[in-house]
């Protein structure tokens, strides 16, 4: 069932930021509205409550819970280098942008033609019309983000993704190619509103999840660093739109100790703790 303005009752389609027949914005931003629909929740429930059930058999549900709970309080992370974070920090007029505004920028060159058509073809077929509008994250429970995308961890503020972001199962790219048809059906049930991330994590992983499982393995369960994009493993999340310094809760950096990264490094901690933003450097 297609949704309708709140103001006129006129039809919304997927990409609409606003009714076309009264200019009206919805309530939900696009990639909201489409994840939080009857079908895709009673998808997501039904995968959800058969992951709880098949750990209760195994007799691991009390661990799974408390997987559960740990996911309730995760962190979206974004991972990027040391000079664009300096870019977003320094000063008040600096957003962190997607990689489709950037290449249409003519800021940074495009990816090699193969990761270019797959990252446009996936976009496609999981934004329609919204694609460029689109910023890439992970689901984090230390901070700790995706080494192969940068060298700084940012964490967001909650209140910077909870009414825009919604969560994928897993990569983009991985997921079209791995369950979309061929006509680009999307299945439902591996996406979430931001507020459901715990039962999408469960979903996913608690099979992962032994009776024994100590909960220190739980972040890399969630996000797992591989050898390079190809191999990691994690939840993705997908936030409307850019955003702002303002929007950092903190950032974790792994910064060589001498050069010219470092003198970059100095600048941008002293520009987060003077905003009381956190800066930690992992080893």
């Amino acid at each position: 069932m297609a949704a309708t303005c709140i103001n006129c009752s006129g039809e919304l389609g997927e990409a609409d930021e606003h009714c076309l027949t009264c200019g009206v914005a919805p309530t939900e931003l696009p990639n909201v509205r489409v994840v939080n629909t009857a079908k895709e929740k009673s998808a997501l429930e039904e995968r959800y409550l058969l992951a709880l059930k098949t750990a209760e058999a195994n007799g691991c549900l009390a661990n799974v819970k408390q997987f559960e709970s740990a996911l309730k309080a995760s962190f979206a992370v974004i991972s990027t280098d040391i000079h664009i974070l300096r870019q977003l920090v320094v000063g008040t007029k600096g957003l962190y942008q997607n990689y489709a505004s950037l290449v249409q920028a003519d800021v940074r060159k495009s990816a090699p033609p193969e990761d270019d058509r797959r990252r446009r073809t996936a976009e496609s077929i999981l934004f329609d019309g919204y694609a460029g509008k689109i910023v890439y994250a992970a689901v984090s429970l230390d901070g700790m983000g995706l080494k192969s995308y940068g060298n700084c961890a940012i964490v967001l503020r909650d209140v910077a993704v909870e009414k825009r972001a919604t969560v994928l199962e897993e990569n983009s790219f991985v997921f079209v190619e791995k369950r979309c048809t061929v006509r680009g059906e999307v299945p439902a049930g591996y996406k979430a509103v931001w507020q459901e991330r715990d039962k999408l994590g469960v979903a996913k992983l608690a099979s992962r999840i032994g009776k024994t499982t100590p909960a220190s393995e739980f972040p890399a369960l969630v996000l797992h660093n591989g050898t390079d994009r190809e191999d990691d493993d994690y939840l993705e999340v997908q936030i409307y739109g850019v955003f702002d310094g303002n929007a950092i809760q903190s950032v974790k950096a792994t910064i060589p100790k001498r050069g010219e990264l470092r003198a970059v490094a100095r600048v941008v901690k002293a520009y987060l703790e003077k905003a009381g933003k956190s800066w930690t450097e992992a080893a």
